[in-house]
Formats: structure tokens, C-alpha cells, sequence
């Protein structure tokens, strides 16, 4: 099963260091691909990782965080 990780915040040293350690933590749940958008919105850091696991869409198309 995928999984998905999100902040979205003022940062720090160690709101930082908990997401990447969040985000290795659940690599077993999405071996085939992993993503991460860092961006910023209205003053506050937006973070999000993504574990994928294929199952259906085999393509690369499927990769998350998807941008539109």
C-alpha cells in the first residue's frame, strides 16, 4: 500500500528532521517509487512524500506528487 506524508507550516530544525525520518520510516510501503514536493504558500512550507507501490498503473505516469 502507498503512503503519503504532509506538513504544512512554519518550519524548524526539527519539524525537518521528523518528516525525513516520517518519510524513511515508511519506505516499505511503497518500494517502487518515492516523491517529495517542498514548496511555499501564503508564508507557510508545504512538505509531502509519497512511497508508491505499483499495482495497476505500471507507468511512470502514475509517479506522485503529481503537478498540474
Amino acid at each position: 500500500m502507498c503512503g503519503f506524508i504532509g506538513f504544512v507550516g512554519t518550519l524548524n530544525s526539527t519539524i525537518t528532521s521528523r518528516w525525513k525520518e516520517a518519510s524513511r520510516l515508511q519506505s516499505h510501503r511503497g518500494p517502487d517509487y518515492n516523491g517529495e514536493y517542498i514548496g511555499d504558500h501564503n508564508g507557510f512550507k508545504l512538505l509531502f512524500s509519497f512511497q508508491r507501490l505499483k499495482i495497476i498503473d505500471l507507468s511512470a505516469r502514475a509517479n506522485q506528487p503529481m503537478f498540474s
